[in-house]
């Protein structure tokens, strides 16, 4: 719809309802491969459909509370 409405698509600026694509704050290497998957899908489906990867996620980039007193 915004192609068609002639709106710029590039860069593609993406808020999810999920923190962190699902997986909040953490950190193991389970979950950071999960993320990497997530984000290689949704890359996939930007090319397919705008046709480029040029995307910018809105995630959370900063430790909260318990997770700083570590």
């Amino acid at each position: 719809m915004r192609q068609e409405a002639g709106l710029v698509n590039r860069p593609l600026f993406l808020l999810g309802s999920e923190s962190n694509l699902g997986e909040g704050l953490a950190d193991t290497p389970e979950a950071l491969d999960r993320i990497q998957k997530k984000v290689k899908q949704i890359l996939d489906i930007v090319q397919d459909v705008c046709g480029h990867r040029d995307v910018h996620f809105y995630e959370i980039d900063e430790q909260q509370r318990e997770a700083l007193r570590k």
